[in-house]
């Protein structure tokens, strides 16, 4: 099919026996179409479908469902993606498959369908054809919907194992972390976050293509498509401060499942600063207390003497450039309300002590519903509901110029769980807006 000048082709044998595995290719060509993009196709019950090359996209096949996403298009003006049909024993007839490919062109959602046919019997399509008559269900297709879904879902389970080199380390002293991930049947968005002791520092060792970042306290390796394999690890180099005693790192993994974030956290793996040691002849100096910073960084600590209304200090933590790879995200907030499941709201501040809402009306003439949330011993000011990324970025500009309010920026919320609104694109499948 054709439109706009995208043409996309598919080559499937129209004829197989039933056990047999076939070869499918799809071919798009789309000139220098960019962003956003989906490719889906609807098999019938007996069919499954593995991915052998998507070009980047994340793919999935659920509920006889073929889906391939991509947050960016292939900079080719053509490309093929391709996979194996494995057509289960007992399948048998005529089979038409549909499926459609959908794109952002000029800001508009456009969408083509398309459709094809297979015949699936131990007989050539010619000796189904002179019989003239109706093959009967076959046993796959007769089977109820339950039963079906059954076979064809993917099964999860999920591992992590964090293992600390030398859990007893001299003031300064670095070592290795290494993570070691078991994710079977998850694939595309993927994050680890590891939380580590106020103070200390890391460096990257080994991503696995992910991209590394440190925030504060918080270690983040983020993929936008995870590892093909069922296992496997990344580690970072830790460095600790200069401060003795005992210390541990906790942990999660959060992945994206039907458009929703799932969350496991891990447990904490404990290790020792030891003092170090001093000559007999040198006074040992003062011990210095631990410095405590605000969690995150980008959250100053606010006090009714000074104006509270300020939002954040590092909007772009929140808000990046696109067609880039700074996808540093913020922690989970699970106080946060949401209208959706994927909702984009405006926050106005956030500050260590507890501040009545009116002080928004009275000072900033806040005419708008105002949400409180409490995270990390912080107490979280935002306002406004939208389901469009966009409409969200027009109504911080609103707060900043009409309200009075210092660095407002937009955050995003998955069934009241508090996301990066990188994420959130993804999920909702919309565009970033500068």
């Amino acid at each position: 099919f054709q439109t706009n000048n995208v043409v996309v082709t598919s080559t499937l044998p129209n004829y197989a026996k039933p056990g047999e595995s076939v070869d499918f290719n799809i071919v798009v060509s789309k000139g220098s179409l960019g962003g956003f993009s989906k490719l889906q196709m609807k098999f019938p019950p007996g069919f499954d479908v593995e991915a052998v090359d998507v070009k980047g996209g994340t793919f999935s096949y659920v509920d006889q469902k073929l889906k391939i996403i991509w947050v960016s298009l292939p900079a080719d003006p053509k490309f093929s993606v391709s996979f194996k049909v494995n057509i289960k024993q007992g399948t048998a007839g005529s089979f038409p498959l549909e499926g459609q490919f959908s794109y952002i062109q000029e800001g508009v959602r456009t969408k083509s369908e398309y459709k094809t046919n297979i015949f699936i019997a131990e007989e050539n399509p010619a000796a189904l054809a002179s019989a003239n008559t109706t093959p009967e269900p076959s046993a796959s297709e007769t089977k109820p919907a339950a039963e079906s879904t059954a076979t064809t879902a993917p099964v999860t389970s999920f591992t992590f194992e964090r293992n600390i080199l030398n859990k007893n380390l001299k003031p300064s002293e670095s070592t290795t972390v290494k993570l070691v991930v078991g994710k079977k049947g998850i694939s595309g968005f993927g994050k680890i976050t590891e939380v580590i002791p106020t103070g200390f520092s890391a460096e990257e060792i080994e991503s696995n293509g992910a991209i590394f970042s440190v925030l504060g306290n918080e270690v983040r390796f983020l993929w936008m498509t995870l590892p093909a394999t069922d296992s496997f690890e990344v580690s970072y180099k830790l460095v600790a401060n200069a401060t003795p005693g005992d210390r541990s790192i906790k942990g999660s993994f959060s992945y994206v499942e039907d458009t929703k974030t799932k969350l496991k956290s891990t447990s904490a793996t404990s290790f020792k600063v030891e003092k170090e040691e001093v000559v007999a002849s040198v006074t040992p100096p003062a011990t210095t207390p631990e410095p405590v910073t605000p969690e995150p960084e980008e959250e100053p600590v606010s006090t009714v003497e000074e104006p509270i209304a300020n939002a954040a200090t590092d909007e772009p933590t929140e808000e990046p450039e696109p067609e880039t790879e700074e996808y540093a995200s913020a922690s989970t907030d699970e106080g946060a309300a949401s209208s959706g499941e994927v909702s984009y709201r405006v926050q106005i501040c956030a500050t260590r002590k507890s501040v009545d809402k009116q002080y928004f009306v009275k000072n900033h003439n806040v005419n708008e519903t105002i949400y409180a949330d409490m995270h990390d011993g912080w107490h979280k000011f935002t306002v406004g509901a939208f389901d469009v990324y966009g409409d969200a970025r027009n109504h911080r500009e609103e707060v900043k110029g009409d309200n009075k309010i210092t660095g407002p920026f937009v955050t995003a919320y998955n069934t009241g769980n508090r996301i990066t609104v990188q994420e959130a694109l993804m999920i909702s499948k919309q565009q970033w807006v500068p």
